[in-house]
């Protein structure tokens, strides 16, 4: 693998696109590697990297772990953009050539550098507003997870009579159902009365 990925000069270009961290923020490098580079300042860590099998493009940044050996907390630039309230601006970047490589990290380093100043000054309160954020995400995932499960649930039940298990399931995402799903919730409800 190593061979392959080198001659995609992820390590190189990334080193030169973030290069901003050591000249703006104080980082050193202290970790380069053919799909992964590592910056660290006082107080902060920031991991780019090129995923071993996704060939995904991203970047981590994190506070350094209170004690050593616990495990680190990271934020992805995702995280960043969302709470700078720029959500999107971090899509899925999957590179398998020297251009990809070349054009995600530039694009990157850019949106790092003009959304993650107070990330990489290790601000406190930033931080904060970023767990907060990650803890929004989540909740937000398990309920597109829970209602997504909940709509296939009903619907194999409608198909099938089961009026009592579409309301089970349905009932508890009345608000957030469309015209046919909530048709289908009045339906199943008038057919158990």
């Amino acid at each position: 693998m190593s061979s392959e990925r080198d001659k995609l000069g992820f390590a190189a270009t990334a080193e030169d696109a973030f290069r901003f961290l050591v000249q703006d923020f104080g980082f050193r490098m202290v970790s380069r590697a053919p799909t992964f580079v590592r910056y660290e300042s006082q107080a902060v860590f920031v991991n780019i990297y090129h995923g071993r099998s996704s060939y995904e493009i991203g970047i981590e940044v994190g506070p350094h772990a209170a004690v050593v050996g616990a495990a680190e907390e990271r934020f992805m630039l995702a995280d960043i953009l969302e709470t700078c309230g720029e959500p999107g601006g971090s899509a899925f970047r999957q590179a398998e050539t020297v251009e990809e490589v070349s054009r995600y990290l530039y694009e990157l380093a850019e949106l790092a550098k003009k959304y993650g100043v107070a990330a990489f000054r290790g601000e406190k309160q930033f931080y904060l507003q970023l767990r907060e954020t990650q803890e929004r995400l989540s909740h937000e995932f398990l309920f597109v997870q829970g209602l997504r499960r909940a709509l296939s649930v009903a619907s194999e039940a409608f198909g099938r009579g089961d009026y009592r298990r579409v309301v089970a399931e349905l009932r508890p995402f009345s608000r957030y159902l469309d015209k046919e799903d909530t048709r289908r919730l009045a339906e199943a409800e008038r057919r158990i009365r």
